[in-house]
Protein backbone atom coordinates (compact mmCIF):
# COMPACT_ATOMS: atom_id res chain seq x y z
CA UNK A 1 0.00 0.00 0.00
CA UNK A 2 1.20 3.32 -0.61
CA UNK A 3 2.01 5.95 2.41
CA UNK A 4 -1.25 8.03 1.71
CA UNK A 5 -3.35 5.09 1.73
CA UNK A 6 -1.80 3.95 4.71
CA UNK A 7 -1.61 7.55 6.20
CA UNK A 8 -6.01 7.78 5.48
CA UNK A 9 -6.21 4.15 7.09
CA UNK A 10 -4.16 5.73 10.12
CA UNK A 11 -6.72 8.32 9.93
CA UNK A 12 -9.73 5.89 10.27
CA UNK A 13 -8.90 4.16 13.08
CA UNK A 14 -7.37 6.78 15.04
CA UNK A 15 -11.27 8.28 14.43
CA UNK A 16 -12.91 4.74 15.07
CA UNK A 17 -11.10 4.62 18.58
CA UNK A 18 -12.35 8.08 19.49
CA UNK A 19 -15.65 7.05 18.14
CA UNK A 20 -15.59 3.71 20.72
CA UNK A 21 -14.88 5.60 23.17
CA UNK A 22 -17.59 8.04 23.15
CA UNK A 23 -19.74 5.39 22.00
CA UNK A 24 -18.74 3.38 25.43
CA UNK A 25 -18.90 6.26 27.87
CA UNK A 26 -22.86 6.91 26.79
CA UNK A 27 -23.61 2.97 27.05
CA UNK A 28 -23.72 2.28 23.51
CA UNK A 29 -21.18 -0.78 23.23
CA UNK A 30 -20.97 -3.01 26.22
CA UNK A 31 -17.74 -3.43 27.66
CA UNK A 32 -17.12 -6.71 26.30
CA UNK A 33 -17.48 -5.32 22.88
CA UNK A 34 -15.39 -2.38 23.57
CA UNK A 35 -12.17 -3.96 24.94
CA UNK A 36 -12.29 -6.31 21.90
CA UNK A 37 -13.21 -3.71 19.83
CA UNK A 38 -10.10 -1.56 21.28
CA UNK A 39 -7.46 -3.88 21.47
CA UNK A 40 -8.31 -5.01 17.74
CA UNK A 41 -7.95 -1.08 16.94
CA UNK A 42 -4.98 -0.70 18.72
CA UNK A 43 -3.54 -3.41 16.67
CA UNK A 44 -4.23 -1.90 13.85
CA UNK A 45 -2.88 1.44 14.13
CA UNK A 46 0.49 -0.03 15.29
CA UNK A 47 0.66 -2.30 12.45
CA UNK A 48 -0.28 0.63 10.33
CA UNK A 49 2.27 2.46 11.65
CA UNK A 50 4.75 0.28 11.09
CA UNK A 51 4.29 0.28 7.78
CA UNK A 52 4.53 3.90 7.55
CA UNK A 53 8.08 3.28 8.93
CA UNK A 54 9.01 1.04 6.88
CA UNK A 55 7.87 3.27 3.63
CA UNK A 56 9.51 6.50 4.86
CA UNK A 57 13.63 6.72 3.77
CA UNK A 58 15.87 7.35 6.77
CA UNK A 59 16.98 11.18 6.56
CA UNK A 60 19.95 11.92 4.69
CA UNK A 61 23.36 13.30 7.61
CA UNK A 62 23.20 17.21 7.36
CA UNK A 63 26.14 18.21 5.43
CA UNK A 64 28.83 19.67 8.54
CA UNK A 65 30.64 23.18 8.73
CA UNK A 66 34.12 23.73 10.12
CA UNK A 67 31.84 27.43 11.11
CA UNK A 68 29.13 25.57 13.13
CA UNK A 69 28.99 22.74 15.46
CA UNK A 70 27.46 19.48 14.71
CA UNK A 71 23.83 19.28 15.90
CA UNK A 72 23.17 15.77 18.08
CA UNK A 73 21.53 12.52 16.15
CA UNK A 74 17.76 12.21 16.05
CA UNK A 75 16.98 9.07 18.17
CA UNK A 76 14.90 6.29 16.61
CA UNK A 77 11.11 5.72 18.04
CA UNK A 78 11.42 2.21 18.64
CA UNK A 79 8.81 1.09 16.88
CA UNK A 80 9.60 -2.69 16.92
CA UNK A 81 9.19 -2.21 20.72
CA UNK A 82 6.17 -0.25 20.83
CA UNK A 83 4.50 -2.52 18.54
CA UNK A 84 5.86 -5.43 20.21
CA UNK A 85 4.08 -4.20 23.81
CA UNK A 86 0.77 -3.02 22.14
CA UNK A 87 0.25 -6.32 20.58
CA UNK A 88 1.11 -8.09 23.31
CA UNK A 89 -1.23 -5.64 25.29
CA UNK A 90 -3.99 -6.27 22.90
CA UNK A 91 -3.83 -10.33 22.86
CA UNK A 92 -4.60 -10.43 26.75
CA UNK A 93 -7.35 -8.62 26.49
CA UNK A 94 -8.85 -10.78 23.34
CA UNK A 95 -7.54 -14.07 24.86
CA UNK A 96 -10.00 -13.04 27.97
CA UNK A 97 -12.74 -11.44 25.79
CA UNK A 98 -12.57 -15.06 23.37
CA UNK A 99 -11.97 -17.62 26.77
CA UNK A 100 -15.68 -18.83 26.14
CA UNK A 101 -16.71 -22.51 25.86
CA UNK A 102 -16.57 -21.61 22.09
CA UNK A 103 -13.26 -19.96 21.29
CA UNK A 104 -11.24 -22.08 23.44
CA UNK A 105 -11.67 -24.84 21.09
CA UNK A 106 -10.36 -22.98 18.11
CA UNK A 107 -7.11 -21.04 17.77
CA UNK A 108 -6.01 -17.81 19.13
CA UNK A 109 -5.99 -14.25 17.78
CA UNK A 110 -4.29 -13.29 14.59
CA UNK A 111 -4.26 -9.55 13.25
CA UNK A 112 -6.50 -8.05 10.48
CA UNK A 113 -5.34 -7.12 6.77
CA UNK A 114 -5.54 -5.00 4.75
CA UNK A 115 -8.29 -7.07 2.78
CA UNK A 116 -10.37 -6.63 5.61
CA UNK A 117 -9.69 -2.77 6.05
CA UNK A 118 -10.85 -2.54 2.38
CA UNK A 119 -14.09 -4.65 3.26
CA UNK A 120 -14.83 -1.94 6.38
CA UNK A 121 -14.62 0.83 4.22
CA UNK A 122 -16.68 -0.91 1.23
CA UNK A 123 -19.55 -1.48 3.79
CA UNK A 124 -18.82 2.04 5.18
CA UNK A 125 -19.36 3.44 1.85
CA UNK A 126 -22.54 1.39 0.81
CA UNK A 127 -24.23 2.43 4.21
CA UNK A 128 -23.30 6.32 3.24
CA UNK A 129 -20.92 7.03 5.91
CA UNK A 130 -17.86 8.38 4.37
CA UNK A 131 -15.29 7.43 6.47
CA UNK A 132 -13.00 10.37 6.40
CA UNK A 133 -15.35 12.81 7.22
CA UNK A 134 -16.69 13.85 10.62
CA UNK A 135 -19.79 12.02 11.20
CA UNK A 136 -21.96 11.17 14.28
CA UNK A 137 -21.30 7.54 15.65
CA UNK A 138 -22.63 5.10 13.35
CA UNK A 139 -26.27 3.68 14.33
CA UNK A 140 -26.32 0.10 15.61
CA UNK A 141 -27.33 -1.08 12.23
CA UNK A 142 -24.49 0.43 10.29
CA UNK A 143 -21.95 -1.36 12.74
CA UNK A 144 -23.85 -4.59 12.42
CA UNK A 145 -23.25 -4.08 8.95
CA UNK A 146 -19.72 -3.51 9.29
CA UNK A 147 -18.86 -5.99 11.38
CA UNK A 148 -21.09 -8.75 9.53
CA UNK A 149 -18.57 -8.14 6.61
CA UNK A 150 -15.50 -8.60 9.02
CA UNK A 151 -17.10 -11.59 9.93
CA UNK A 152 -17.36 -13.17 6.11
CA UNK A 153 -13.93 -11.69 5.63
CA UNK A 154 -12.40 -13.76 8.31
CA UNK A 155 -14.76 -17.00 7.97
CA UNK A 156 -13.69 -16.97 4.30
CA UNK A 157 -9.87 -16.57 5.10
CA UNK A 158 -10.20 -19.70 8.28
CA UNK A 159 -9.41 -17.03 11.39
CA UNK A 160 -12.79 -18.90 12.88
CA UNK A 161 -11.80 -17.27 16.53
CA UNK A 162 -12.02 -13.98 15.16
CA UNK A 163 -14.88 -14.69 13.32
CA UNK A 164 -16.88 -16.56 16.33
CA UNK A 165 -15.79 -13.20 18.44
CA UNK A 166 -17.29 -11.12 15.74
CA UNK A 167 -20.43 -12.84 15.01
CA UNK A 168 -20.76 -12.53 18.67
CA UNK A 169 -20.56 -9.05 18.77
CA UNK A 170 -23.06 -8.77 16.25
CA UNK A 171 -25.45 -11.01 18.36
CA UNK A 172 -24.83 -8.62 21.39
CA UNK A 173 -26.04 -6.07 19.62
CA UNK A 174 -28.92 -7.65 17.74
CA UNK A 175 -29.55 -11.00 19.48
CA UNK A 176 -32.11 -12.30 16.90
CA UNK A 177 -29.44 -10.75 13.59
CA UNK A 178 -29.99 -14.66 11.47
CA UNK A 179 -27.13 -14.15 9.67
CA UNK A 180 -25.23 -13.91 12.20
CA UNK A 181 -27.13 -16.52 13.83
CA UNK A 182 -26.86 -19.03 10.78
CA UNK A 183 -22.96 -18.45 10.12
CA UNK A 184 -21.87 -18.37 13.40
CA UNK A 185 -23.57 -21.33 14.42
CA UNK A 186 -22.47 -23.54 11.72
CA UNK A 187 -18.87 -22.37 12.32
CA UNK A 188 -19.59 -22.99 16.25
CA UNK A 189 -21.06 -26.40 15.10
CA UNK A 190 -17.98 -27.08 12.57
CA UNK A 191 -15.79 -26.67 15.52
CA UNK A 192 -17.30 -28.17 17.90
CA UNK A 193 -17.08 -31.69 15.27
CA UNK A 194 -13.83 -31.20 14.63
CA UNK A 195 -12.42 -30.68 18.24
CA UNK A 196 -15.42 -34.07 19.33
CA UNK A 197 -17.19 -31.59 21.69
CA UNK A 198 -20.93 -32.31 21.92
CA UNK A 199 -21.94 -29.10 23.69
CA UNK A 200 -20.12 -26.55 20.95
CA UNK A 201 -22.06 -28.91 18.07
CA UNK A 202 -25.49 -28.44 20.09
CA UNK A 203 -24.27 -24.74 20.70
CA UNK A 204 -24.08 -24.40 17.46
CA UNK A 205 -27.14 -26.53 16.10
CA UNK A 206 -29.32 -24.31 18.79
CA UNK A 207 -28.22 -20.95 16.39
CA UNK A 208 -28.88 -22.26 13.33
CA UNK A 209 -31.99 -23.26 14.50
CA UNK A 210 -32.88 -19.99 15.99
CA UNK A 211 -32.06 -18.32 12.58
CA UNK A 212 -34.53 -20.08 10.53
CA UNK A 213 -37.19 -19.42 13.27
CA UNK A 214 -36.36 -15.75 12.87
CA UNK A 215 -36.27 -15.31 9.30
CA UNK A 216 -37.63 -18.98 7.43
CA UNK A 217 -37.16 -17.36 4.20
CA UNK A 218 -33.41 -17.47 4.18
CA UNK A 219 -31.89 -20.08 2.60
CA UNK A 220 -28.77 -20.79 3.86
CA UNK A 221 -30.22 -21.25 6.96
CA UNK A 222 -32.98 -23.78 5.80
CA UNK A 223 -29.40 -25.49 4.01
CA UNK A 224 -27.77 -25.44 7.27
CA UNK A 225 -30.72 -26.71 9.35
CA UNK A 226 -31.05 -29.41 7.09
CA UNK A 227 -27.55 -30.81 6.98
CA UNK A 228 -27.59 -30.36 10.49
CA UNK A 229 -30.70 -32.31 11.14
CA UNK A 230 -29.57 -34.90 8.73
CA UNK A 231 -26.13 -35.48 10.22
CA UNK A 232 -26.18 -34.87 13.66
CA UNK A 233 -29.54 -35.50 14.59
CA UNK A 234 -30.39 -38.19 11.95
CA UNK A 235 -34.19 -36.88 11.70
CA UNK A 236 -34.33 -37.93 8.01
CA UNK A 237 -38.07 -36.58 7.55
CA UNK A 238 -37.32 -33.13 8.82
CA UNK A 239 -33.87 -32.89 7.15
CA UNK A 240 -35.91 -32.88 4.20
CA UNK A 241 -38.34 -30.92 4.99
CA UNK A 242 -35.77 -27.89 5.90
CA UNK A 243 -34.20 -28.64 2.07
CA UNK A 244 -37.74 -28.29 0.91
CA UNK A 245 -37.71 -25.01 2.55
CA UNK A 246 -34.71 -24.07 0.77
CA UNK A 247 -36.09 -24.91 -2.79
CA UNK A 248 -38.92 -22.42 -1.97
CA UNK A 249 -36.28 -19.87 -1.29
CA UNK A 250 -34.53 -19.08 -5.04
CA UNK A 251 -31.37 -20.64 -3.62
CA UNK A 252 -28.35 -19.72 -5.51
CA UNK A 253 -26.51 -22.78 -7.71
CA UNK A 254 -23.00 -23.08 -5.57
CA UNK A 255 -25.59 -23.38 -1.96
CA UNK A 256 -27.16 -26.02 -3.86
CA UNK A 257 -24.36 -27.48 -5.07
CA UNK A 258 -22.69 -27.44 -1.32
CA UNK A 259 -25.54 -29.39 0.20
CA UNK A 260 -26.56 -31.71 -2.71
CA UNK A 261 -24.89 -34.68 -1.33
CA UNK A 262 -26.52 -33.93 2.06
CA UNK A 263 -29.71 -33.44 0.83
CA UNK A 264 -29.79 -36.32 -1.72
CA UNK A 265 -28.72 -38.81 1.62
CA UNK A 266 -31.72 -37.12 3.18
CA UNK A 267 -34.36 -37.85 0.66
CA UNK A 268 -33.43 -41.51 0.63
CA UNK A 269 -32.98 -42.24 4.23
CA UNK A 270 -36.62 -40.95 4.13
CA UNK A 271 -37.47 -42.08 0.90
CA UNK A 272 -38.61 -39.17 -0.81
CA UNK A 273 -38.17 -38.57 -4.83
CA UNK A 274 -34.96 -36.21 -4.85
CA UNK A 275 -36.00 -32.53 -6.73
CA UNK A 276 -34.47 -32.46 -9.78
CA UNK A 277 -32.75 -29.10 -8.66
CA UNK A 278 -31.12 -31.10 -6.09
CA UNK A 279 -30.76 -34.31 -7.76
CA UNK A 280 -29.20 -31.88 -11.35
CA UNK A 281 -27.14 -29.40 -8.98
CA UNK A 282 -23.70 -29.16 -10.50
CA UNK A 283 -20.21 -27.42 -9.35
CA UNK A 284 -19.98 -23.94 -10.35
CA UNK A 285 -17.18 -23.40 -12.84
CA UNK A 286 -14.46 -21.23 -11.55
CA UNK A 287 -14.05 -17.92 -12.79
CA UNK A 288 -11.41 -15.27 -12.57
Amino acid sequence: MTGSELNEELSYLRRSLDDLEREHAVGDVSDRDYERLRARYETQESEVQQALGALTPAPAPAPTSALAPVSGETAGEGAGGSASSTRSAGANRVRNVLSTKRARLVTGWSAFTCLVLAGVLLVLSLTGVGPFATTPPLSVDARVQIMLAEASVLGSKGDVTEALATYDGVLALRPEQPVALAEGGWIARLAGLSQHEAGLVRNGDAEIEAAVQVDPGYAIARAYDGIMLYSDRHDDRLAVTQFLGMLDDHPSAPLLWSVRSYAIGAYHAARVVVPGRIADATKPSATG
